[in-house]
């Protein structure tokens, strides 16, 4: 269980990395 949050958590920092610009462009 702790290496899938471990998984989830690196995902969603990518995630954030690269939908984060995405959504400040989309609220401009």
């Amino acid at each position: 269980a702790g290496t899938i949050i471990a998984v989830v958590r690196h995902g969603y920092q990518l995630g954030e990395r690269i939908l984060r610009p995405a959504q400040v462009r989309v609220a401009k």
